[in-house]
């Protein structure tokens, strides 16, 4: 995979990247002067561009950057759609309504999309760290 540095901060990234609506340089420059993006068939377009799954379409849950995939006019929607209020005993519910496997809060994974599953957590043990209840045991080299 050829490699340029196409970006104007002087970063390199593989041309396979250029113009794919992903800032990969960082300073936007590999996203310039490209055609319009189109989605593929299953896909929605967002209004800035982006591509989503059509199923991510009205599920109550913004997707697009601009959240254009939840606007009401598109969905239907008399009123904000009501955020479901609970979730089954084996999952936590995220800030945003969402629900995800119990398993996945804190595990250093951002796993909710407002990245609620991972605040107001303990820090994470270092490798050299096991932790069991409220006890730290350190591993200590001789």
């Amino acid at each position: 995979m050829p490699v340029f540095p196409v970006c104007s901060n002087k970063t390199c990234v593989a041309t396979i990247f250029v113009c794919d609506g992903d800032d990969d340089c960082g300073d936007g420059s590999d996203e310039r002067k490209c055609p319009p993006l189109t989605c593929n068939p299953n896909e929605f377009q967002c209004n800035n561009s982006q591509c989503i799954p059509q199923i991510w379409v009205c599920d109550n849950q913004p997707d697009c950057e601009d959240h254009s995939d939840e606007l009401m006019e598109k969905c239907g929607y008399k009123s904000k759609p009501p955020i479901m209020s609970t979730c089954a005993s084996h999952e936590f519910r995220c800030g945003n309504g969402e629900c995800i496997h119990l398993n996945w809060k804190c595990d250093g994974d951002e796993d909710c999309k407002d990245k609620s599953d991972e605040q107001e957590c303990r820090e994470y043990p270092q490798e050299h760290e096991m932790v069991f209840g409220d006890r730290n045991l350190n591993s200590r080299s001789s």
